[in-house]
């Protein structure tokens, strides 16, 4: 699905220096990140997740390590957006994989999020370009 036109929609936070480098003030992970194409990525869809899908802004957190989650790996998942159990505690639900609009997306990319998605054990797996966007939910039937 074509998600270009809906992300460009979505504001990007303000900029600041520091250390001569432009960098977001990233309102989710409260600190300055460095401007990449990458994050510019992964800011407008965690602003499309909040102000469209209507997921909450603390219910995301962005380049997580999936070692927060016991898992013995030094990879980091871009966004894991995540629901509240029947304890009220919050448990991973989705995965997404955000990658820089130069870059197609294609088998290792799903593998990737795939990967991630196993690891934490969750329903679904988002992976974007900020063009396209693929959603994948797992289904235990098959």
């Amino acid at each position: 699905m074509n998600i270009e036109n809906a992300l460009q929609e979505m504001d990007l936070p303000k900029i600041y220096i520091r250390n001569g480098k432009e960098c977001y003030y990233d309102t989710y992970r409260k600190k300055l990140i460095p401007v990449t194409p990458e994050e510019e990525i992964r800011q407008r869809v965690a602003r499309w997740l909040e102000a469209r899908v209507l997921v909450p802004a603390e219910c995301m957190i962005l380049e997580q390590h999936l070692s927060h989650y016991g898992i013995n790996t030094k990879d980091r998942a871009d966004i894991v957006i995540h629901k509240v159990n029947t304890s009220g505690e919050l448990q991973p639900l989705a995965v997404v994989e955000c990658k820089a609009a130069s870059v197609v997306l294609n088998d290792r990319t799903a593998e990737q999020c795939f990967r991630y998605a196993d690891m934490l054990t969750v329903d679904y797996a988002f992976i974007t370009n900020g063009i396209e966007i693929a959603v994948f939910r797992y289904d235990s039937s098959a």
